[in-house]
Formats: C-alpha cells, structure tokens, sequence
C-alpha cells in the first residue's frame, strides 16, 4: 500500500475495503465509517492541554478523522475523546499500565512514559505512538505487550493495516465467500 497517498484517497480506500470485506464476511467484519474530522482549533486545544504536539502524521489522521471504531476486526483507532482517556481509550491506557507494571517492555527500547495509546482492540492489542526522542512519531503495535510490528509513522500503520484487510479481500475472494 502507497502512504503516499493523500488523506482523503487513504480513507476512500479503506471505506471501500471494509464495505467489501462487510459484504464477504458480515460475521467477522464491522459495518463501521470513521468518525467526522477535527478542526485545527480543537487539535491545537487538545495539544495544549497535553502540553505536547500530536505527530505530525497521527495529527493530520486527526483532521480527516476523528478515530474510527472497529477499523480493523475489533480494533478502534483513536479519536481526541479516546486519546483523553475517554471510552476505549481508558481501557487502553488501563492496558498499557498494566503492560508496564508486568514489565513486558523490559527488553524493549520502548517505556511506558514515551508512548500513548492511538488504537486498540478488545483483547491485548495495543497501538501505540513513540511522543519524544529520535523515534518520535513511530507506531508500534503490541499484542500482550510485545512488540508484534512497527511503524515510521501513524500514516504507515494506516496504509499497513489497510493492506491486510484488501490482502483478507482476496483471500475470501480465492475461498468463494
């Protein structure tokens, strides 16, 4: 999948994977549309509450999209409410700690206190951003708080997990469902 997309052309995309994949396999996959946009001037209020900026790429998801519940199986990418800790995202942040307090990023370059939780699903998967340092703004998801696979930027993630529902597509399309 192309980040190099805009935008607007990412969520197109996705919009019509989740409709085909709603269609092939209703049992399985959501029937869900992302959230309305953010304006710049709630961003800029979110940010100054938090007293930190929102990466640059996560940032421009927010302005397009205000999260999107069930994005990928039960997976929700998050909102500002959720990066509040509103709804799913206190559940995250909740997951995180707990994460943390079992020491499960020991052995990572990761700590509880740069990262923030941009999507997660009902179990133990957790997507997180990296807020500071040289990897600033990368995406990284966990599954039971081990790394699963990363990111350059949240742009990335959401082209990488666009893909695996268009690559789902084909694989019910092969199956004949």
């Amino acid at each position: 999948m192309n980040s190099q997309l805009s935008w607007p052309d990412l969520l197109g995309l996705a919009i019509k994977a989740k409709l085909r994949l709603h269609t092939l396999s209703p049992e399985t996959c959501w029937d869900t549309l992302p959230e309305p946009k953010n304006s710049e001037e709630h961003i800029q209020q979110f940010e100054a509450e938090r007293r930190e900026p929102i990466p640059k790429a996560h940032r421009n998801f927010l302005l397009h999209a205000d999260g999107w519940q069930g994005f990928y199986f039960t997976m929700d990418l998050f909102g500002l409410s959720e990066l509040r800790g509103e709804g799913n995202g206190r559940a995250a942040a909740e997951l995180l700690r707990h994460h943390a307090d079992q020491q499960r990023f020991e052995h990572s370059s990761i700590t509880a206190d740069n990262i923030y939780p941009v999507a997660a699903g009902r179990g133990e998967e957790l997507v997180v951003t990296v807020r500071s340092g040289a990897h600033a703004g990368r995406v990284i998801w966990l599954d039971e708080g081990i790394e699963r696979t990363s990111y350059p930027n949240f742009k990335e993630f959401f082209a990488g997990v666009l893909a695996l529902n268009q690559n789902r597509i084909e694989d019910l399309q092969r199956r004949g469902a």
